[in-house]
């Protein structure tokens, strides 16, 4: 009996892990607010962010995070601009936050979620995605917004990087999520488990009724 006990304790304790799987998330809302006081947010295909001479722009991406899975790694990818180009000088940094308002400064002022050095970026080639690794404070927010929208921002350092996501048909941007749902048990490996602790409980009384 007290075998069967720890046989029971050893298949709960070697569940199989869940598998991880790869989930793609559309943006479902995506544009710009610039430094003065101008947003667009009626485009699903645009967004730019940059330091221009005059006005500056800060982008974002809106997505619906899935429930009941655990994200454990994340890329955001724009779409390289196959109508405008992209222009870089190698030098700046595009950086991105977790949006905290639809304005120029809720658009840059938040959690920094992942950045891209500037010699990094797309220049003006039709069809490449530009691919951004969302660091550990990034996926810890993904995970609190689950079943809810969650806007990223997009901010532009040096002077003359732009960061151009525009497309005709091809989303402008999406998440590539890395997700681990809940592991439970399976009914057979519970049912197994009860059997090693009512024969446990068994033995146990009658070793007391000696």
């Amino acid at each position: 009996m007290r075998v069967s006990f720890l046989a029971s304790l050893l298949v709960l304790f070697a569940l199989p892990s869940a598998a991880h799987a790869d989930t793609i998330i559309n943006a479902s809302s995506t544009g710009w607010c610039d430094s003065s006081s101008s947003c667009d947010t009626s485009s699903l295909n645009g967004g730019i962010a940059n330091n221009d001479a005059s006005t500056d722009y800060n982008d974002f991406f809106t997505f619906s995070i899935p429930t009941g899975e655990t994200i454990t790694s994340a890329t955001l990818n724009i779409w390289a601009s196959d109508a405008y180009g992209v222009g870089h000088d190698g030098s700046g940094t595009y950086t991105l936050d977790q949006a905290t308002g639809l304005s120029f400064s809720g658009l840059g002022s938040g959690t920094v979620l992942g950045s891209i050095d500037g010699a990094s970026v797309s220049a003006g080639s039709a069809g490449m995605f530009d691919s951004i690794t969302i660091n550990a404070a990034g996926l810890a927010d993904l995970n609190s917004a689950e079943g809810s929208g969650f806007s990223i921002g997009g901010t532009v350092g040096g002077s003359t990087l732009d960061v151009w996501g525009y497309t005709s048909g091809t989303p402008v941007a999406f998440l590539d999520l890395t997700t681990s749902p809940a592991a439970t048990p399976e009914p057979s490996s519970l049912a197994l488990l009860g059997t090693g602790l009512l024969a446990g409980i068994s033995a146990f009384r009658r070793k007391l009724k000696c």
